[in-house]
C-alpha cells in the first residue's frame, strides 16, 4: 500500500477530478470496491454486511463465499429489509445469509432511525438533509428501531474474514461494537465514511477517529491504497471508502497493493500514480 505525501496524494485526486467523467470514476471505484472482496473472501469464509439495504453487496458476498460459508446482514429499515429477503430467496441465498433486521451501534436496545422517503437509501440513525435535498423538499421520518453490537450477535460465530459497513456515518458506532471482533479475528475492514461530516452528526474528531484503529492495532488506507491519517481528515476529493487492515498483515496490503494497481491499469488510469 502507499505511504506517501499529501502532495502526491492531492495530485492523484485532481488527476481524477481532471478527466471530468464522474461516471468513469464512480465505476472505477466500484470496481476497487468488488476487487477487494474477490481478492480477500474466499468459499467458506464468514463476513458481515451492515447497511444491506436491498442486498446488492450482500449478494456479492453470498456467492463470494458459498455453500460452505456465511454472511451476517443487517439492515434496520423495514422496507429495505422485505425486498433484502425477497432478493435472498429470488438468488436462493437464504440458507447462506443471516438476514437481521436490526441497526448495529455500540449499543444494544432501540434507537431513533430517520426515512428519507425520497430517497431510502439514505436512510440512517441521524439525518441532515443536503442542499439539494433540503432544496428538493425530502422529508424524512423518525423511527425506533431495534439495535444491537456486533460483538453480540455475531461474536458466537467462526471466525469473520471481512467486514462491510455503509451506515449513513453510523460506521464508527458499529465498530465500536465489534471490538471484540477485531481483537479475535482481525478482520478486513471496507467502510464508507464521509469523516467530517459522519463526526459532526455522531459527536466525535478526526483524532477519536484515527484514534480508535490505532487502538485496535489497525492501518487505514484509503480505496485508492493510499495511507490515511489524521493529516488526512481535511484532504478534499478523495474517494469515500476505507479500507482497515490489521497492521500485522503485510500479506493482505500486498495482495491489495496490486490489486488496485491492476484495476487502475485496466480502466486506463495508472498514471494517476505516476
Amino acid at each position: 500500500m502507499r505511504n506517501v505525501s499529501l502532495d502526491v496524494k492531492r495530485k492523484t485526486y485532481d488527476a481524477l477530478q481532471a478527466i471530468g467523467d464522474p461516471k468513469r470514476v464512480n465505476e472505477f471505484y466500484a470496481e476497487l470496491i468488488g476487487r477487494t472482496v474477490s481478492s480477500h473472501v474466499a468459499g467458506g469464509d464468514i463476513v458481515v454486511d451492515a447497511g444491506a439495504f436491498h442486498g446488492r453487496q450482500t449478494l456479492a458476498l453470498a456467492a463470494a463465499v458459498g455453500p460452505g460459508g456465511r454472511v451476517f446482514a443487517f439492515e434496520p429499515l423495514q422496507p429495505a429489509f422485505v425486498v433484502l429477503s425477497t432478493q435472498l430467496r429470488r438468488h436462493g441465498f437464504e440458507d447462506a445469509v443471516q438476514a437481521h433486521q436490526l441497526a448495529v451501534s455500540d449499543h444494544e436496545g432501540d434507537m431513533p432511525f430517520h426515512h428519507i422517503h425520497q430517497a431510502p437509501g439514505r436512510s440512517g440513525r441521524i439525518w441532515e438533509g443536503s442542499p439539494t435535498e433540503r432544496a428538493g423538499g425530502f422529508t424524512a421520518t423518525e423511527l425506533r428501531v431495534p439495535v444491537a453490537r456486533l460483538d453480540t450477535v455475531v461474536g458466537g460465530s467462526g471466525p469473520v474474514r471481512l467486514m462491510h459497513l455503509d451506515l449513513e456515518g453510523g460506521e464508527l458506532a458499529a465498530l465500536r461494537g465489534a471490538v471484540g471482533l477485531l481483537a479475535r479475528d482481525r478482520p478486513l475492514l471496507l467502510f464508507r465514511n464521509s469523516r467530517g461530516v459522519a463526526a459532526s452528526m455522531f459527536g466525535y474528531d478526526a483524532g477519536a477517529f484515527c484514534g480508535f484503529f490505532d487502538a485496535a492495532g489497525y492501518e487505514l488506507f484509503n480505496v485508492l491504497g493510499f495511507r490515511f491519517q489524521q493529516r488526512d481528515w481535511t484532504t478534499g476529493r478523495q474517494p469515500g471508502w476505507y479500507l482497515g487492515v490489521p497492521a500485522e498483515d503485510e500479506v493482505a496490503k500486498g495482495t491489495l497493493h496490486g490489486m488496485i494497481d491492476d484495476v487502475a491499469a485496466q480502466h486506463g488510469l495508472a498514471a494517476i500514480f505516476a
